[in-house]
């Protein structure tokens, strides 16, 4: 088997998963004017989250039960097929029904990637290897802008989905040549009821935060309706798997103390994560003054280091154990966050790069560690399922989490400038899209405008930045909640339990 071949077709299906969500950005504005649907524009981003989070679960169960080959050329093909259809939409309704299928793809490519990271490689390599997989996550998102904006600018936003198609080719080829893997002899039927139900939960309280970010009104009948259906079908879910067979989520991975407080640790960062990237880019083009490139080149240095902190896990977890090692991913967190506090409107744009390159240390060491210890503190049949669920909790913690901030934020940002000492009544949050982007046809701000609005936008993003201390104290304290324990002894549990089981 050619581990290095089946490496290129992880990371090139990685690349295209990963760049879909910022390239689309992008070039939304200029999709929904050819399309005519500027109402419908948020739907083309959530139809795409919803699905791919309700479905990275399954794919997982799936992967245990037919094979990791199997569901990720499935997943691609899925992908690519959905990538093509968005190409040719002629309609926004079009688009968001062809995203639906791309976001279904989408959903298979990196829970199948980790979990067979976990087969084809020995602990003491995973966090090299998922090292490099964070290198290309993060390269995605900064090439994503750029990316579409030339896409846009010089050839068609068309072109943002079919360049996805040779690429992804490219990747099937390679999985379908070069992956080997034993006839699995013990398949069991899919837990459809247990499908059913999660889908229907875990949709309804994403649509649910949707909503409620989008309208403000979180009390209002739809949204608490929404909620009510989550509740209902959740417990059904819990129920259901707790009886049958073959579920698709075992209750005993909750039960399983490293992987259940991993699972947490993992919705705690990927809150901080959503914060970080959208709030530090709001930063330096809204109060720094900074053209967009520059604006979204701040994260850069968090790209480049987050390989590094990746590397530096593979040592600590094997040298301290996993406790230890997440505090240490939550210290460099949570100092970073208490860095960023001290940002002034005035601050030299290379302090800002030294604190995101300090966080990038952080969440490499972080998101590795939770990845590996999902895929060892488990037995192997269940390593699909283990990854898929863990992906989840990525999933729904940046969803919850750039919803209930962004709601909060404007909010904030709305009362900051409304009782600005030098506001007199004339100044509104609206004129921020102004400052941020300024139209070809719009009037000139006024200094004092600017003034009001950037001293404004400056507080509120404070106010962000605190509540990103908290949730990284918060994941700091969570992580003595670990086991203490090196790797071997908790794989030797691992397998201990499910001998046992």
């Amino acid at each position: 088997m050619n581990r290095t071949m089946i490496m290129a077709s992880l990371m090139v299906a990685t690349f295209l998963a990963a760049i879909e969500g910022t390239i689309v950005s992008t070039a939304m504005p200029k999709i929904a004017g050819d399309l005519q649907g500027f109402h419908m524009m948020s739907w083309v981003f959530t139809a795409y989250l919803l699905v791919s989070s309700v479905s990275v679960p399954i794919y997982g169960k799936l992967s245990d039960i037919w094979g990791r080959k199997a569901i990720f050329l499935t997943g691609i093909a899925l992908f690519l097929i959905g990538s093509t259809l968005c190409g040719f939409a002629q309609t926004m309704e079009q688009l968001i029904w062809f995203r639906v299928i791309q976001g279904l793809g989408a959903g298979a490519i990196l829970p199948v990637t980790n979990t067979i990271i976990a087969d084809l490689y020995p602990y003491e390599q995973r966090a090299k290897i998922l090292g490099y997989i964070g290198a290309v996550w993060g390269t995605a998102g900064i090439a994503g802008p750029l990316v579409g904006g030339f896409m846009v600018d010089q050839i068609s936003w068309h072109w943002i989905f079919f360049m996805n198609i040779p690429f992804g080719v490219v990747a099937m080829i390679l999985v379908a040549i070069y992956l080997k893997e034993e006839k699995r002899t013990n398949k069991q039927p899919l837990d459809f009821a247990g499908a059913i139900t999660f889908t229907i939960a875990v949709t309804a309280l994403l649509y649910g935060v949707h909503v409620g970010s989008e309208t403000g009104e979180w009390l209002s009948v739809s949204v608490l309706a929404l909620f009510a259906v989550f509740i209902v079908f959740i417990i059904a879910f819990i129920r259901i798997e707790a009886t049958v067979k073959d579920p698709i989520m075992p209750l005993q991975l909750f039960r399983n103390r490293a992987v259940a407080v991993t699972n947490v640790l993992s919705f705690i960062i990927h809150v901080l994560l959503i914060g970080i990237v959208v709030y530090v880019p709001l930063w330096m083009q809204g109060v720094a003054g900074s053209n967009a490139t520059l604006s979204g080149l701040a994260l850069a240095p968090m790209s480049i280091t987050w390989t590094f902190g990746a590397f530096l896990c593979g040592k600590l977890m094997i040298n301290r154990g996993m406790r230890t090692s997440s505090i240490i991913g939550g210290l460099f967190l949570f100092l970073s966050a208490i860095a960023l506090l001290f940002m002034q409107i005035d601050s030299n744009h290379w302090w800002l790069y030294v604190i995101t390159a300090f966080i990038g240390i952080g969440f490499g060491i972080s998101v590795t560690l939770h990845t590996v210890v999902v895929q060892s503190a488990i037995s192997p049949d269940m390593i699909g399922t283990s990854v898929g669920t863990n992906v989840l909790f990525r999933n729904i913690g940046q969803t919850i989490g750039v919803s209930l901030i962004g709601s909060y934020f404007n909010v904030q940002t709305a009362q900051t400038i409304g009782s600005h000492p030098d506001n007199a009544g004339d100044v509104t949050p609206a004129m921020l899209n102004t400052m941020i982007q300024p139209a070809q046809d719009s009037v000139s701000l006024s200094e004092l405008v600017i003034s009001v609005l950037r001293d404004s936008l400056a507080s509120s993003i404070h106010v962000i930045f605190l509540i990103l201390v908290v949730v990284a104290f918060s994941m700091v304290a969570l992580s003595w909640g670990l086991p203490s324990r090196k790797q071997k002894s908790f794989e030797q549990e691992a397998s201990t339990s499910s001998t046992s089981a």
